[in-house]
């Protein structure tokens, strides 16, 4: 064999070696890409559970509630199993995990809220949740809020994909007599 044919033969059986391995390397990279966004989803929601502890459960309450857990919270419930106790509408998706409007999420959390339903946009079922003149507070930083752009992120995040579990271990975290004190609000005026 001539060393052109040789170098035919060593290109050709490479070539093979390619059209073989780049199909089993992109279904590879496709299960790795969706484990990774897997990932970062839950971390996401760990964030989010944590900023909801800090900043949300006062009024939205400990299980996202709001008002359908007790009535001594006075948010909105956010958590999808007293959404849909309040009969909030609510749109199953494959993941378990329920739809909501995430640009409205992230301007109510940015901008906050004004109480009642000035814009009559509400819902029948969200008038009855509402408190006329008790409006949520911005917390965006560009409105005066705490909160920075990636930490509204992960809010939106935890009531996209919410996680009891994750929003109870991050309670625990808190200090104890904030964490006495939600519990306490919790228990006052528990919703039966």
């Amino acid at each position: 064999m001539d060393e052109l044919s040789k170098k035919f033969l060593i290109g050709l059986v490479l070539t093979m070696a390619i059209i073989v391995i780049l199909p089993i390397y992109a279904i590879r990279e496709n299960k790795r890409h969706t484990a990774a966004a897997e990932r970062y989803t839950e971390a996401a929601v760990e964030r989010g559970a944590i900023t909801f502890a800090q900043a949300c459960a006062s009024c939205h309450g400990i299980q996202g509630g709001g008002k359908i857990e007790s009535t001594t919270f006075i948010g909105f419930p956010l958590n999808p199993e007293f959404r849909e106790k309040a009969g909030l509408v609510i749109k199953l998706t494959e993941g378990d995990s329920y739809v909501i409007d995430q640009d409205e999420s992230r301007k109510v959390i940015h901008r906050g809220r004004i109480g009642g339903d000035p814009t009559n946009t509400l819902s029948a079922a969200e008038k009855k949740l509402t408190v006329p003149n008790l409006n949520m507070p911005a917390w965006g930083v560009e409105d005066g809020g705490s909160l920075k752009e990636f930490t509204i992120e992960d809010v939106v995040a935890l009531l996209q994909h919410w996680n009891q579990e994750a929003v109870d271990d991050a309670l625990e975290h808190l200090p104890a007599d904030q964490l006495a004190g939600l519990r306490a609000q919790a228990a006052a005026g528990k919703n039966r």
